[in-house]
């Protein structure tokens, strides 16, 4: 969870452009990385072979080589879109078929890229487990889920209950004091919109 923690941010705005958003899009890419890291020296190395295939994988250059097998990289994507499923499985699914089962000679002439192939390979061979791995996450994000909601319900109750002393202070202090509270009141909006885009970023 620690490494995760560490690479996520390199990776999010490559899902991002996949349309892999949300808790769905965390779930599949930590059991991809998952996957990864079994091919790969360490976790530095497995992020980065994870970045390099989804940067690659709508790229000109490996369009082309799809194109050459038959696929439209932009149609199997909104195909992915369209049916709820991840394109890292759409795009897995689709190499294992077309380089039939993973051989090597197909595989390098879809992806010329080492580091896009030392991701590939991992997949191919651990799809199943890298399916089972992914569900067991999304099982787990309902019970993360439930207590984010049972957290920010409390954080609301709390922000009720001071905006009602806030206005009971005003009758109380009156107009002369309203502007510093109104100003410390402005700054903890600011602190809760960077926190809310921070969240929805992903």
């Amino acid at each position: 969870m620690r490494d995760m923690a560490t690479y996520f941010p390199q990776l999010t705005a490559s899902a991002k452009s996949l349309g892999m958003e949300g808790v769905k899009g965390v779930s599949d890419m930590a059991a991809a990385l998952q996957i990864a890291r079994r091919g790969a020296g360490d976790a530095s190395t497995a992020a980065n072979n994870m970045a390099n295939f989804l940067g690659k994988i709508m790229s000109p250059e490996v369009a082309k080589r799809f194109k050459k097998f038959g696929v439209d990289v932009t149609k199997e994507l909104k195909k992915a879109h369209k049916q709820g499923i991840s394109p890292i499985e759409h795009f897995i699914k689709l190499v294992d078929e077309k380089t039939k089962g993973g051989q090597a000679d197909l595989l390098g002439q879809l992806f010329g890229d080492k580091q896009v192939l030392d991701f590939v390979r991992p997949m191919l061979s651990d799809f199943k487990d890298y399916l089972r791995i992914r569900e067991e996450a999304e099982k787990a994000s309902g019970t993360v889920a439930e207590a984010y909601a049972r957290r920010m319900q409390d954080a609301n109750e709390r922000l009720k209950a001071l905006q009602l002393r806030i206005q009971n202070s005003a009758t109380i202090i009156g107009a002369g004091l309203l502007e510093p509270i109104a100003s410390v009141a402005d700054y903890f909006s600011d602190i809760f919109d960077t926190i809310d885009k921070r969240v929805t970023v992903f």
